[in-house]
């Protein structure tokens, strides 16, 4: 899609200004037909052929030291537009120089020098492929996603805005309810563990739908946030309280009175298991809400 993008926009500017030889070569779709060695010192994206003439698309183009050289080390004729340069013609091979350094560009499919003239019957070959529209299916996953990036940004920024404003005291943890990192519940207590250096809380449905209830039903809901580090740090820190308010933020979202919520947060030891192999620390990091 972004190739067919570009090349839109290319063949709409060659339609409009038109490059030098354009205007006599008959439109023919897009070849993305080369090989380009070294393209990386001089930000060569790519090189597609376009009307019978040939596009490199370069980022932040340096127009005064970029030149265009074929096999036979004559300068070939160029015009920039925006990120793309479009040299006159097809070419089997050519070099891009500049200041940083030398690009080797060699077309992977034959240049045909030329083609007898087509019938005049004969349908006109469009100049730039259409896309096709998407499919149903491709639509609904589409808005899925456009869905799923609303809602994490909308989270993210209640996070943070609670971040800012929450008074986090740090005091002294309850006993952890158990090993395991899988989401777990002991009595008014609920555990859900995190991944590594997440902020993300994603209890799974029949954990949520119990958490909801309990807090619902409570007086005051006492969230405190556990990472698996040994000692405190910044880090560790911001994780504990981040998490804390991670889930505290989902309670909200689900009706739960804010006012009732205290969270509270340890950055470093106050592990529910052994905090040595990767099963122990991944329980460790942790939310732990209790209910009361």
């Amino acid at each position: 899609m972004k190739k067919l993008k570009i090349g839109l926009f290319v063949g709409v500017a060659l339609a409009l200004g038109g490059a030098a030889g354009c205007m006599s070569t008959p439109p023919s779709p897009i070849g993305f037909n080369y090989q380009v060695d070294n393209g990386q010192a001089n930000r060569i994206v790519q090189v597609f052929d376009l009307s019978g003439n040939t596009v490199v698309q370069i980022r932040n183009v340096d127009t005064k030291a970029t030149r265009f050289y074929s096999a036979q080390n004559v300068e070939i004729p160029f015009k920039v537009m925006g990120e793309n340069v479009v040299l006159n013609g097809l070419h089997q091979s050519f070099t891009v120089s500049s200041s940083r350094a030398a690009s080797r560009v060699v077309r992977t499919a034959p240049v045909i020098a030329a083609e007898a003239p087509a019938p005049t019957n004969a349908a006109p070959v469009p100049a730039v492929p259409v896309p096709a529209a998407p499919s149903p299916a491709q639509r609904a996953n589409d808005e899925k996603l456009l869905a799923e990036i609303a809602r994490i940004k909308a989270e993210l920024a209640e996070l943070k805005k609670m971040l800012a404003t929450a008074e986090l005291p740090s005091t002294g943890a309850h006993a952890a309810a158990g090993p395991g990192h899988a989401p777990t519940t002991e009595a008014e207590v609920v555990r859900v563990s995190f991944a590594d250096n997440s902020l993300y809380f994603a209890p799974p449905p029949e954990v949520r739908i119990q958490l909801v209830e309990l807090a619902k039903a409570a007086k005051t809901v006492e969230v405190r946030g556990f990472t698996d580090s040994i000692q405190p740090t910044p880090t560790s820190k911001a994780l504990a309280k981040g998490r804390a308010a991670a889930a505290k933020s989902f309670l909200v979202r689900n009706g739960i009175d804010g006012r009732k919520v205290r969270i509270e947060f340890e950055p470093a030891g106050k592990f529910a298991t052994e905090n040595v192999t990767t099963e122990g620390k991944a329980a460790n990091r942790r939310v732990e809400i209790r209910a009361s």
